[in-house]
């Protein structure tokens, strides 16, 4: 048995589908107390409420779990659309910064590498093999 769409809740495709109608007979066949008209009717409407109901809930069950999915994906989002601005704000004062010390490490480094010529230098001159 399929799933049931809304055309399929009427009263002939109840009949098909559960054969309330033939269960009616067979019950009265079988010595059971008969159902009129009215309450096969009504047997067939509950059926087709308890059906409908059946339905909402498990659509509505549906569209939570479509929901709490879609939530759970947005926050899965990868870090390149969060951070992907403030990573090239950092790496542009990065630039700017070294940009503006380039010159200054650059003298440093010549004025250490002299100084360390000199001790060199003064160290062979004076005949030391320790650290001065």
């Amino acid at each position: 048995m399929g799933l049931l769409t809304k055309d399929d809740l009427g009263a002939d495709a109840l009949a098909r589908r559960f054969d309330v109608r033939a269960r009616a007979r067979a019950d009265g066949a079988a010595g059971k107390p008969a159902l009129d008209a009215s309450e096969l009717a009504d047997a067939e409407r509950d059926i087709a409420n308890t059906i409908a109901a059946a339905r909402h809930d498990i659509e509505r069950a549906r569209s939570d779990k479509r929901d709490e999915i879609e939530r759970s994906l947005r926050q899965l989002r990868p870090a390149s659309e969060d951070f992907a601005a403030p990573v090239a704000e950092a790496r542009l004062a990065l630039r700017r910064v070294g940009g503006r010390v380039a010159h200054d490490y650059r003298a440093a480094m010549e004025q250490a590498r002299s100084a360390k010529a000199d001790l060199d230098a003064f160290r062979r001159m004076q005949g030391l093999r320790r650290a001065a």
